[in-house]
């Protein structure tokens, strides 16, 4: 090595060793040898409730999230990815600047190909030229508090593909033993209230098909972090309902 290259290495190293002196990694495990868990993450020494440094989150040995922060706030790229024992596939890429959604999303299907953007800089959803975009109507809450149907200006648009939420049903997914036991299938439908700032709350069946059914529907779309564009209406963003399907199908065999 170069002498003139030594004060330069040393710096590294003294900036290396002062971080980790400053932040503590911290790491939590869950589920069984089946369905295994595993996150990473810093902390500061001096406040262990504050996030700060590279996160990961790996599922049966495969890393399916990736990111960064910065005090506290996501404060990077962050990656998802859909994995099984064959290969990983991305299926979104988020930008976060000290917390704040900024710059182009990327959303992908569970085979990693483009389902649409959304560039938070100029507010521009595109979709692939082959992908039909959403006409469906919604219900929104007027300003004076009542629900009505109708098409919106904008229509709400979920920060998550169905790469990002398949892959997670294949990780939370489970079907009752009741279910299984009766033979009871059926599509059950979630609503959602997403408020003006794209926040979804007030999980609700929408449409039932059986007790534990709708359940087990409730609890894996109200842990899901659903994130959205709110709708507008009339040039204001409005509080809308969002609805979300899962469909319970036993194989036959």
């Amino acid at each position: 090595m170069s002498p003139r290259n030594l004060p330069f290495l040393l710096l590294i190293l003294a900036a290396t060793t002062a971080w980790s002196q400053e932040r503590k990694k911290l790491t939590n495990e869950s589920g069984d040898k089946y369905s295994r868990t595993v996150e990473t993450w810093y902390v500061l020494k001096t406040d262990p409730e504050v996030k700060d440094g590279p996160y990961q989150k790996a599922y049966n040995g495969k890393v399916i999230l990736t990111g960064f922060y910065t005090h506290g706030q996501k404060d990077s790229v962050w990656e998802d990815y859909a994995s099984n024992m064959f290969k990983r596939t991305l299926v979104t890429r988020k930008k976060y600047t000290q917390g704040k959604m900024t710059g182009k999303w990327e959303i992908f299907n569970w085979k990693g190909e483009p389902e649409y953007t959304y560039d938070f800089n100029n507010g521009v959803l595109t979709y692939p030229e082959n992908h039909k975009a959403d006409t469906t109507t919604f219900f929104y809450m007027t300003a004076t508090g009542d629900w009505v149907r109708t098409s919106l200006d904008k229509n709400p648009i979920p920060l998550y593909g169905s790469g990002e939420w398949l892959s997670y049903l294949n990780r939370s997914f489970r079907y009752p033993d009741d279910a299984v036991n009766n033979e009871i299938q059926g599509t059950v439908i979630i609503s959602m209230i997403v408020d003006e700032k794209g926040n979804a709350s007030d999980y609700a069946v929408f449409k039932s098909v059986a007790p534990s059914l709708d359940q087990e529907a409730l609890r894996v779309v109200s842990s899901f972090e659903h994130r959205f564009v709110p709708a507008e209406k009339d040039g204001k963003k409005v509080k809308s309902l969002y609805l979300r399907t899962v469909t319970f199908k036993l194989e036959k065999g």
